[in-house]
């Protein structure tokens, strides 16, 4: 059976169109597939340096604290070192009325 020209001629030129629109429709999906994974790097990039921008402000607060207990701690040292000083302590004791020891008494306890 002898198919007719005119029927070949328009499938033909109806299968060129639908597979020029496959290849458009093909493109444009590659295209919008390039445009959101752009997109998403870009996003992941601008969230990591905000986060990045967190943590610094973060580490220097915390250098700052390092920085006052570090001087606070050298301060008690010296209170320390001040209140271990035994003329100062007796300095002290004379200052409240205290004086030395003259005997000492020591009581043990039967057990």
């Amino acid at each position: 059976m002898a198919t007719h020209p005119a029927y070949v001629s328009q499938y033909s030129v109806v299968a060129r169109e639908v597979r020029a629109r496959r290849l458009e429709v093909s493109q444009t999906v590659r295209w919008l597939g390039i445009l959101v994974a752009i997109v998403l790097v870009c996003l992941l990039y601008v969230g990591l340096t905000s986060r990045v921008a967190v943590l610094a402000t973060e580490v220097q607060g915390l250098r700052e604290r390092e920085a006052q207990l570090i001087s606070q701690n050298e301060d008690l040292q010296a209170d320390v070192a001040r209140g271990s000083d035994l003329q100062n302590i007796a300095a002290k004791a004379a200052g409240m009325g205290m004086v030395p020891a003259t005997t000492v008494e020591y009581q043990y306890i039967a057990q």
